[in-house]
């Protein structure tokens, strides 16, 4: 993953804990999250409901050993954006990070606009 991000020239920061995660967000602007759901300290549901509560919201990407209709569901519901399913390619984790951050950039433009009107 590292090897990635270097590549395109983005930053990617780990946290060890979803509570350092949280704390971190809350202070610095993220657009994409990638979250291992396997490898975490707390229920992934609740941590991905905090995330999606962050202003701005940021796109979350469950990074997951599984995939189906059932968690695909719950991650919709929890707040979440895409899944990817583990071990992921490289083309895999761009594409999905560079549709995250447009998203991402998106609203927030849209935000923006919607205040200049007001």
């Amino acid at each position: 993953m590292q090897a990635v991000f270097r590549d395109v020239g983005w930053k990617l920061m780990f946290k060890d804990t979803a509570a350092a995660a949280i704390a971190y967000l809350r202070k610095e602007a993220v657009p994409v999250i990638l979250f291992e759901r396997e490898q975490t300290d707390s229920d992934w549901r609740v941590v991905v409901s905090q995330f999606s509560k962050l202003s701005p919201r940021p796109c979350i990407i469950l990074l997951s050993g599984s995939n189906d209709k059932n968690l695909w569901d719950e991650l919709i519901r929890f707040g979440g954006y895409d899944i990817l399913r583990t071990p992921v390619s490289p083309d895999t984790v761009i594409r999905a990070v560079r549709s995250g951050w447009f998203l991402w950039r998106n609203q927030q433009k849209l935000q923006m606009a919607a205040k200049q009107r007001l």
